[in-house]
């Protein structure tokens, strides 16, 4: 196990290269696999073929959600537990995030197995597209639970500590996937099928590297009962992710209306239906590199974010006194409404620049910025009773 004090100590500026940046290409790397289909699929297939990986689009975008509502969560709540150094039940968290993810996997793959042809004409099929729609999907949904165990991974590991693992996990996937494509679909002649197995190989190569990291993590060491189920561990963890499952189930319902409307209004075009529909499919999923931009550095950001709120949060603790709660948000003064001794948290706010190793700590700076009160360089005697401590997050001045 690593000390993982550096998330509260160590620079912003290094921390967001360390974390950010290797996430911004790990989610642009897992949008890879859509991209690479479209330009072999269009080529080799032609603009039905385009159409029919549209129509299994959203339904991969609910399984990427699902894997981020678990894999988010349970990198945000890590990092939290290491910030504050409560180790202990980091590795049932970790493990009830991956079972979760998979779980939930095999509930996706379900409903659309036994729905089948039905759902798919839902979100946009039509009838020159349906069949590529249908063989495209099935081999693709056969590999979901595992590629969305694998993205839940990819959180956790990034949240460990190893942004550059993540990233080469999910690098081999999409190198394993450019060079499968071509072969499948030209060579063996496979057509929209032979996309979906390059698809899934990558997926699977990039999944078994992200558990073989299982074996090698920093901060805890998964074992046979990590993964029995507790609600309670859950809750925090689903909680934090949330946030990252809303996200894409946004892009799933203006992707299924927009399909919809497409394929209706269409028709009445001189371009038919699946035109516009392969249209719409290719802008859609070149603009995720763009958005996976800034989806990464949401991602990426929280990760140390957490750390050094948690462990700033530690400090002002350990170095206050027990009726210095309300640092956590516990109001004992009468700026609270609550009767102020020498004991009070305001006074014991310069105590928290002590905690830190050094002025580049960010203990004391995400402390000050993001505590319930004000700013440090604010003496308490500027405050009116009832101000700040009580209220939102918000600054005051």
């Amino acid at each position: 196990m690593e000390n993982s004090s550096y998330l509260g100590t160590e620079r912003l500026g290094i921390l967001l290269r360390k974390f950010a940046i290797p996430c911004i290409f790990s989610h642009i790397i897992s949008r890879l696999y859509n991209i690479v289909d479209q330009i072999f699929v269009g080529n080799g297939v032609g603009y039905l073929g385009n159409a029919a990986t549209g129509v299994i689009f959203p339904i991969m975008v609910v399984g990427w959600g699902l894997s981020l509502f678990f894999g988010d969560g349970a990198a945000a709540s890590l990092s939290m537990s290491l910030g504050e150094n409560k180790g202990t039940d980091i590795h049932r968290s970790v493990g009830n995030a991956i079972l979760g993810s998979f779980l939930s996997g095999v509930v996706v793959v379900a409903v659309a197995y036994l729905w089948g042809d039905g759902l798919l004409r839902l979100i946009g099929a039509t009838d020159a597209n349906i069949q590529m729609a249908h063989d495209y999907g099935v081999i693709i949904f056969a590999m979901m639970p595992l590629a969305m165990s694998q993205n839940t991974l990819a959180s956790i590991i990034r949240a460990d500590g190893s942004p550059k693992y993540a990233m080469a996990a999910m690098l081999t996937g999409a190198v394993i996937n450019i060079i499968g494509d071509p072969v499948a679909i030209f060579v063996w002649d496979m057509g929209v099928k032979g996309a979906a197995w390059a698809t899934i190989l990558g997926q699977f190569v990039s999944f078994l590297i992200c558990a073989s990291y299982l074996f090698r993590s920093k901060t805890f060491w998964v074992r046979k009962d990590s993964f029995k189920p507790s609600p309670t561990l859950l809750k925090p963890v689903m909680a934090l992710g949330t946030s990252s499952l809303l996200t894409q189930l946004s892009i799933v319902v203006i992707t299924v209306v927009n399909n919809i409307l497409l394929v209706r209004y269409g028709a009445q075009s001189v371009y038919g239906e699946d035109v516009p529909l392969a249209t719409f499919v290719v802008i859609m999923k070149l603009f995720q590199i763009v958005l996976n931009i800034a989806i990464g550095i949401a991602a990426g950001a929280p990760v140390h974010f957490a750390g050094c709120l948690a462990y700033c949060i530690l400090c002002a603790d350990s170095h206050g006194s027990r009726r210095n709660r309300h640092l956590l948000g516990r109001p004992h003064c009468r700026y609270s409404g609550h009767r102020r001794d020498r004991h009070c948290g305001h006074a014991g706010m310069e105590r928290i620049k002590s905690c830190s190793p050094g002025r580049t700590g960010n203990a004391p700076r995400f402390y000050q910025t993001y505590q319930k009160g004000v700013p440090l360089s604010r003496s308490p005697e500027s405050m009116a009773p009832q101000e700040s401590i009580s209220g939102s997050w918000s600054r005051s001045d």
